[in-house]
């Protein structure tokens, strides 16, 4: 059997929406056809389940006008047929016959017909409810197209976020660590220690600053030249990271000068530590690209509320610095403590600090009371 076709122009076909037939009978059918290109519609014709199943296969109609009766008894069946074959979306499907009762008509909607219409001739009706399920199916059909461009638009903004949360972590870690030695820098340190100065100060916990500078450190990279000095200042920062606890921060405040933050120590568990330090690291060997060097370090120690004289945790910091010029004043190769300055010096620093607060560390003892490093 052939399908048969209305005899409108192919380009007029293109424009109009194409309703698939499926009468056995071929008065009706060409009837319904003559009717449908009248109301502006698309015919194609099928005369059995088979014949209407290849045309789905080979084309998409917009619509399907199914005879009962020429479905025969497993209609249900026959709907699943013509949707499946559709080779894109989904296929709405009136189905019609004369003498339709209520039982009849819903028992063809659970089988999955879209429309029921109890009718032998095609009539105003018939065109206005199969504009109503084009209209339905063109709904639908953008529905599916902008879920799947909200889904596609969706999965590139997760992968745009994620990119972003990857950047501005990395972000994050440059802002807050040394590009160099990879430890804190200072401006982290002291947000660090304010922090922490604030928690002890409520929980009535102790809290300790060690100030560590590498003695003749200029004297490295003159001898040895810049690129050993760095390698020298990484090392050292990555002994200081082994020796520290987990809850402990280590920061580069800046040149050959480095910071350890101390959580919950005292002064006599900080000394110890600090001499650990210092033992440490003058037992390591600097080795780069055949130049081999040791080096010393001076650590200057501060705690709270061990030192009474502290009052926050930027008078920490300058009091641990304040400390390391004793240790280099006492030779190098030392660690010396806030309590260890003379009692007028330290009242007159405590003094001058609270008067003239300063911001950060500068790199020289506070009323040039102490000797250059």
């Amino acid at each position: 059997m052939t399908i048969q076709e209305s005899a409108n122009p192919q380009a007029a076909q293109e424009q109009q929406p194409c309703v698939l037939i499926l009468h056995a009978q071929p008065r009706p059918r060409e009837r319904f056809a003559t009717w449908l290109t009248d109301q502006g519609f698309a015919p194609r014709q099928a005369d059995s389940v088979e014949q209407a199943v290849d045309t789905l296969g080979d084309a998409s109609p917009d619509a399907m006008l199914l005879h009962a009766e020429s479905a025969g008894e497993s209609i249900g069946k026959v709907i699943d047929r013509c949707r499946e074959a559709r080779r894109a979306g989904r296929l709405p499907i009136l189905v019609f016959d004369a003498g339709l009762d209520g039982g009849r008509r819903a028992e063809l909607l659970r089988h999955g017909a879209d429309e029921v219409m109890p009718l032998t001739e095609p009539d105003e009706e018939l065109a206005l409810r199969l504009h109503a399920l084009l209209h339905g199916s063109r709904l639908r059909e953008d529905l599916l197209r902008a879920r799947v461009i909200f889904q596609d638009s969706v999965t590139k903004y997760r992968r745009m976020i994620k990119r972003m949360r990857r950047k501005m972590l990395r972000l994050r870690k440059r802002a807050i660590r040394d590009p160099l030695t990879r430890v804190y820098n200072g401006h982290y340190f002291r947000q660090w220690l304010n922090t922490q100065f604030e928690i002890a100060l409520r929980y009535d916990l102790v809290l300790s600053v060690l100030m560590i500078d590498i003695d003749r450190f200029k004297k490295v990279n003159d001898s040895s030249g810049h690129p050993f000095g760095d390698f020298v200042l990484t090392q050292f920062a990555d002994i200081l990271r082994q020796q520290v606890r987990a809850s402990d921060v280590v920061a580069r405040i800046g040149g050959d000068e480095f910071a350890i933050g101390l959580v919950e120590t005292g002064r006599q568990e900080s000394i110890r530590f600090g001499r650990r330090l210092l033992h440490a690291v003058a037992a390591h060997s600097f080795e780069y690209f055949g130049q081999t060097d040791s080096i010393t370090i001076s650590i200057g120690q501060a705690g709270y509320p061990d030192d009474t004289e502290v009052t926050s945790a930027e008078q920490l910091l300058l009091f641990a610095d304040q400390a390391l010029y004793k240790a280099k004043e006492n030779g190098r190769n030392d660690l010396a403590c806030w309590h260890e300055l003379e009692a007028m010096t330290r009242s007159r620093l405590a003094v001058a600090r609270r008067k003239s607060p300063l911001p950060q560390t500068t790199g020289k003892p506070a009323l040039d009371l102490m000797p250059e490093k």
